[in-house]
């Protein structure tokens, strides 16, 4: 072998290399990607299950605020009945650390600590409330559109997904007025 032959084997294995290398490092951005949004999903299926548990039994759900507090956070109430006591929930969608959270009462008690249902969420207008009526449907349903955003330094696109839920004991004389107004949106 000459040096020149030498050289040239050299140059082509590291070009082989060189694309060997890009090619794994490629698979392994794809599949970190593939698990942070498959996370994600994951948070907001189990939210979703959560609050059609919740949501869907309500006696009344509160009109959600039309604007961010001072805070830049979105909140929503609803009321349950559980035998002989009311169970005040709300749910809100932190601006600061984009967390939908919850948390819970029972009858003029003390609310529960918030429990962090889902993150990574684009902090903006969340909750939708559709009152009963007689010409759509006969029961108040609460809509809750959320957008997952993107990991910092991700090529990811932000994923918006969409739920709705009807509060089976509604009917057209519930008032979103008042409802579990004592919990408080700070």
């Amino acid at each position: 072998m000459t040096l020149a032959e030498l050289m040239v084997a050299m140059a082509v294995t590291s070009v082989v290399m060189v694309l060997a290398t890009a090619g794994i490092v490629g698979m392994y951005r794809t599949t970190n990607r593939a698990d942070v949004l498959s996370s994600e999903m994951t948070q907001l299926q189990t939210a979703f299950q959560l609050l059609d548990r919740s949501v869907r039994y309500a006696t009344a759900i509160s009109q959600p605020n039309a604007t961010a507090t001072s805070a830049g956070d979105w909140y929503v109430e609803w009321s349950s009945d559980a035998g002989t006591t009311t169970v005040c929930s709300q749910l809100r969608l932190d601006a600061a650390s984009g967390l939908l959270q919850r948390r819970s009462e029972q009858t003029a008690g003390q609310p529960t600590g918030w429990t962090t249902v889902a993150s990574f969420l684009v902090p903006a207008a969340p909750f939708t409330l559709q009152s009963a009526s007689t010409s759509g449907y006969p029961h108040q349903r609460l809509t809750v559109d959320v957008t997952v955003r993107p990991s910092a330094g991700s090529s990811q696109l932000a994923r918006r997904s969409q739920f709705s839920f009807t509060a089976l004991n509604t009917s057209l004389a519930t008032a979103s007025a008042g409802v579990c107004s004592d919990m408080g949106r700070p």
